[in-house]
């Protein structure tokens, strides 16, 4: 006869495995993104810090009518020191830069979540944050770092007709609008 302690343990551990699974499914290529990785009213590390809100009401103005804005941009391809990378995964990485000055995503194995500001063809990317699961396919894994690392450290980025180019030291990134996400300056239906 079991002991009714071996018995809950037991349930408790499955309970943590189901959980542990689920946390570590991959977004199909038809998944949408999180609407936003922060909760309301968090920070972020992107706000303006003296209480007034000015700059956080200046760099919000600034993006809502960028560009890329609205859109989940989904990796293309990748150019790293000058040499073609191809793209790994079942899932390829996206970002979604919201109106509100906050960008999300997901790297492949990973979602992440940070602020920028856009001005001209410059931008700018604030502390960005990640969640930190397992990476079992080593492909994926660079090829995620490589993705977040250019968002987080662009310097430029323009839009090209459909294609979104974000360029930072080392890496070009190309990215297209996922399907079933509105085109760059086509309201959201």
């Amino acid at each position: 006869m079991r002991s009714p302690l071996r018995s809950a343990s037991f349930v408790l551990g499955l309970a943590l495995g189901c959980a542990a699974a689920a946390g570590c499914h991959s977004r199909g290529a038809n998944d949408a993104p999180p609407s936003s990785a922060a909760p309301s009213g968090a920070s972020t590390g992107g706000e303006a810090m003296d209480g007034t809100g000015d700059e956080a009401a200046a760099a919000a103005k600034s993006v809502s009518a960028s560009p890329l804005a609205g859109t989940t941009w989904q990796l293309a391809s990748v150019t790293q020191k000058g040499a073609n990378v191809p793209v790994a995964g079942e899932a390829p990485p996206d970002v979604t830069f919201g109106a509100d000055g906050r960008l999300s995503g997901f790297g492949g194995c990973n979602r992440f979540f940070g602020t920028y500001t856009l001005s001209g063809e410059t931008l700018h990317v604030g502390p960005v944050g990640m969640t930190k699961m397992a990476c079992f396919d080593h492909a994926v894994g660079r090829q995620e770092q490589a993705f977040v690392s250019a968002i987080a450290g662009a310097t430029r980025v323009v839009v090209e007709a459909d294609e979104l180019v974000v360029v930072s030291p080392t890496t070009t990134l190309r990215l297209k609008p996922a399907p079933d996400t509105p085109a760059p300056g086509t309201p959201a239906p």
